[in-house]
């Protein structure tokens, strides 16, 4: 009987001891965290919509178009407290944000920048954001308003 409460006991030890080495990365619950877990950066836009696009620009053109400017070219950093920093091409700009369930704002110190943003999903691997007012470009010299989803990985 001794032998087997031993052999339980030790059982359990291995059992708890393999439990509390779980090398398992903390999950990470809000949003607001995972924000800040990385660096992102662009990797796709999805185009929704345009309002202004008289000229039936299609939308693979226009998906082409901002993929093309932004690939390699953009990444946002979000630290815990609260700052940030955007890098397009070489040019840094550095911003508070504030996350209200999924309304991201960016308040750039020089105010002419300011962006607020749709953040429609984030894990670990990827971020989904959309401006809640249409961007614009020149595509192929004709100027269209576009709104769509940009993905950061």
């Amino acid at each position: 009987m001794k032998k087997i409460k031993l052999g339980i006991l030790v059982l359990s030890c291995i059992i708890l001891s393999k439990c509390s080495e779980n090398n398992e990365p903390e999950i990470l619950k809000t949003d607001s965290e995972l924000l800040t877990l990385k660096e992102w950066e662009f990797d796709t836009f999805e185009f929704i919509s345009s309002s202004n696009n008289t000229s039936n620009i299609s939308s693979d053109r226009i998906e082409q178009y901002v993929n093309n400017n932004n690939k390699g070219n953009v990444t946002y950093k979000f630290n815990t407290d609260k700052s940030g920093k955007l890098v397009f091409k070489t040019e840094i700009r550095n911003f508070n944000w504030e996350l209200n369930n999924n309304n991201l704002n960016l308040d750039f110190s020089n105010d002419d920048f300011d962006t607020e943003y749709i953040l429609n999903s984030i894990n670990i691997n990827s971020m989904n954001l959309s401006f809640k007012i249409e961007s614009n470009g020149n595509i192929d010299g004709i100027e269209i308003g576009y709104k769509g989803n940009y993905i950061y990985k």
